[in-house]
C-alpha cells in the first residue's frame, strides 16, 4: 500500500481562514489539526463528520479524561477526539481529587 501525504501548514493567523476556503470550496481534506476555539464553528458548518458510532464501537472512550473527550462532542454527536492537551487536563483531575 502507498499512501501520500500531502502536509500543509500555515501560519495560526491564517489558519482558520485557509482551512475554511478549502472546506468551503469542497477541497478534500482528510485530517485536521484545529484549534478547539473554532470546533462548533466548524461542526455547525457541516465540516467535521459525525464519528459517534465509531467512537462507540472502539470502545476506548473512557482512556480518555472526560473534558478532553466533551471538547469532541457537538450537539451530542462526537466529530473529533483530542490528540493532546494542556494544562486544563491537569486542573480538572485535580478538582476531581479535591472533592
Amino acid at each position: 500500500m502507498e499512501i501520500n501525504i500531502n502536509f500543509v501548514q500555515s501560519p495560526y493567523n491564517q489558519t482558520r481562514t485557509h482551512i475554511l476556503s478549502a472546506l468551503g470550496n469542497q477541497n478534500p481534506v482528510d485530517i485536521i489539526s484545529l484549534d478547539q476555539v473554532w470546533f462548533g464553528e466548524f461542526a455547525q458548518k457541516g465540516y467535521q463528520t459525525d464519528i459517534t458510532n465509531r467512537v462507540q464501537s472502539w470502545g476506548r472512550i473512557s482512556d480518555w479524561y472526560p473534558t478532553n473527550f466533551a471538547g469532541g462532542v457537538y450537539n451530542g454527536k462526537v466529530h473529533a477526539i483530542w490528540a493532546w492537551t494542556d494544562v486544563r487536563g491537569i486542573w480538572y483531575w485535580k478538582d476531581l481529587l479535591n472533592r
